[in-house]
């Protein structure tokens, strides 16, 4: 069994790029060794590059596997989809009901939110009334 004895200081071997990638830029589009054809000259093997989607939407930490002057070949350490947290808050939106639920004399016609049986608004009218402020919510909420 070989002993440790080359252990050094990482940054002394490495170099972290970062990179805003343009508009319409994929995580695919980085991984085509073309891409880099424009900066491959001063990229080294084991060199990391961080890429930031234009639009926030993903992030990715690749590795530079080898690199020539008009292209370098890297790899994939780590990818996020940072809108996935937002697909998740719309999946959980989406199964949230309302529904228009007459719930007695005193408060009338109701807009209930599902699930909680939590009242949205109530004291209306009439079903109609619930119905009209299903469509508008917002502005309904904010003028009661």
């Amino acid at each position: 069994m070989k002993q440790p004895t080359a252990l050094r200081e990482a940054d002394h071997y490495r170099v972290v790029w970062h990179i805003d990638a343009d508009p319409g830029v994929t995580l695919n589009d980085t991984l085509d060794p073309t891409f880099w054809a424009h900066v491959a000259r001063r990229l080294r093997p084991r060199a990391r590059i961080e890429v930031h989607a234009a639009d926030n939407s993903w992030f990715a930490e690749l590795i530079v596997r080898s690199a020539s002057n008009l292209e370098a070949h890297v790899a994939v350490m780590r990818y996020v989809d940072l809108d996935a947290a937002d697909r998740e808050a719309r999946k959980t939106a989406a199964k949230i009901s309302l529904t228009v639920v007459r719930k007695g004399p005193t408060l009338k016609w109701c807009v209930v939110q599902n699930p909680g049986n939590i009242v949205l608004v109530d004291r209306l009218e009439t079903r109609a009334d619930a119905e009209a402020w299903l469509e508008n919510p917002p502005q309904q909420a904010q003028a009661a």
